[in-house]
């Protein structure tokens, strides 16, 4: 008999393992920019927040800024940057009347909250005019929008229903323009199948929430919408599940282009104007495409590497542009991308301690994390009955500062060790960051699973700007 205790298992929080080769690919690496930490905190007892085991004010309220310090969550998810702010999906702790709450950057570098009726990890990020996010909730289809017109007070709309989608399976890539939004869920495969999963991808019309067409036979793992037609980053449904590139709009499914097999984990996106780019790791070299919005055509490239391990590689705006970290053997350097998909001089970046890195832009710095965040779990010697109680155990340790340029290469400019780095546990996840930044601000989120979690602000009004 083995005895097993799990410290999170709330199906608003956990998704699915993937199973498929592209599926294992995309969920080790990740699909940036989502990203996810779990978490419970304690409250803080000032700036008009509620107590954790009171009901949250009525959704679009803003709950005030967080003063630095504890804040009160239960998870928290990165959804993405939006009208010039990276924003979190967050879970409080305690009563769950209290539903959920969008963090973001307020005018001073503090967090601050706005309710919102229910948690989800399926935001889409409509890039209009205004910015909007669409909050989903595939199991009770239904969804709602946040105008970001005033990013700084965002305003939450009407629930409605989502009549055009079948619930029942597990969210993947989800994209809106506001005007045809696309979802993709993962389901088992019919008994006899040769795969065990296969994907449903729907377009909606966003006014009714009604499909568009039929679903397209794929699993789409990353996906954005422009002018009506939305694009893809999926694995489709005939054998052997190949990675393709493909669009939805009102004439139907269809793919636009193969992209070879997937050796290695982890893939990123971005826009610039009208061109979505994909970047991925491969044996020896970093995949490009760039997918042009209006027509649909595609361009391929490549940043050829030595040798043939597997590249970590992500995506972060600096200041000329867009540019991505490739870090082989513990060398990270950052390479400008052009939209021609070519890789400009390699500019070295500050040898990092851990395993686990993320950057964000902040004004002309770059925002940098260098972490190890661990968890796992380990049993007790056998009892009398030879039964094992397992329980799960945790080490978290950590810097964080600002890089800045400096003869074609990065340094430190300023950096401190993260709150409760060295530290070790057991009954939990441990600590995992999350990077939030707004013009001029920026600083981490330490979301801790069962322990005191903080935000601490690394650049912004109150805080000593890099010595010069």
């Amino acid at each position: 008999m083995v005895v097993a205790r799990v410290i999170v298992d709330d199906p608003r929080v956990r998704r699915a393992a993937a199973i498929l080769p592209l599926a294992l690919a995309l969920a080790c690496g990740g699909v940036r920019p989502e990203g996810a930490a779990e978490g419970r905190l304690s409250p803080p007892t000032a700036g008009g927040i509620a107590s954790p085991h009171d009901p949250s004010p009525p959704p679009g309220a803003a709950t005030g800024p967080v003063v630095g310090g504890r804040v009160d969550l239960r998870a928290a998810t990165m959804i993405g940057e939006a009208a010039g702010k990276r924003w979190v999906v967050a879970l409080p702790a305690g009563d769950e009347r209290r539903g959920a709450l969008l963090l973001h950057l307020d005018r001073g570098g503090r967090l601050a909250e706005t309710a919102l009726p229910w948690w989800s990890e399926d935001v889409a990020i409509e890039r209009g005019e205004p910015p909007r996010l669409r909050v989903i909730d595939t199991e009770a289809r239904r969804w709602f929008a946040v105008d970001l017109a005033d990013p700084d007070a965002p305003t939450i709309g009407e629930v409605r229903p989502i009549p055009g989608l079948v619930a029942g399976a597990y969210p993947k890539g989800v994209a809106s323009d506001g005007v045809r939004a696309l979802v993709s869920l993962y389901r088992e495969a019919p008994r006899g199948a040769s795969q065990r999963y296969l994907g449903e991808t729907f377009l909606l019309d966003v006014a009714s929430g009604r499909r568009v067409g039929a679903p397209g036979p794929a699993t789409v793992w990353a996906a954005t919408c422009a002018g009506g037609r939305c694009y893809g980053l999926a694995e489709a449904n005939r054998d052997p599940q190949p990675s393709v590139i493909v669009t939805m709009d009102d004439a139907g499914y269809r793919e636009l282009g193969e992209l070879g097999p997937w050796r290695c984990p982890g893939a990123e996106t971005w826009e610039v104007g009208d061109t979505w780019f994909l970047a991925w790791a491969d044996r020896g070299r970093v995949g490009l495409v760039a997918v042009d919005l209006p027509s649909g055509a595609i361009r391929r490239g490549a940043i050829e590497l030595d040798g043939d391990a597997c590249p970590f590689v992500q995506a972060v705006e600096v200041a000329g542009g867009r540019a991505l970290v490739i870090d082989v053997v513990g060398e990270p350097r950052l390479v400008e991308v052009d939209g021609a998909l070519r890789g400009g001089p390699p500019q070295p970046l500050p040898a990092m301690s851990f395993e686990r890195q993320a950057y964000a832009r902040v004004d002309a710095w770059l925002l940098a994390i260098d972490y190890r965040a661990a968890s796992g779990m380990i049993h007790d010697p056998p009892g009398p009955d030879g039964s094992y109680e397992y329980r799960e155990v945790w080490d978290f340790s950590g810097r964080g500062g600002l890089l800045e340029a400096s003869g074609g290469r990065w340094r430190w400019r300023r950096e401190a060790a993260l709150p409760h780095s060295g530290e070790s546990g057991d009954f939990g996840d441990g600590y995992r960051p999350l990077l939030m930044t707004a013009p001029g601000r920026g600083g981490v989120l330490l979301v801790g699973d069962g322990l005191p979690s903080e935000f601490v602000a690394l650049i912004g009004p109150g805080v000593d700007a890099p010595p010069g």
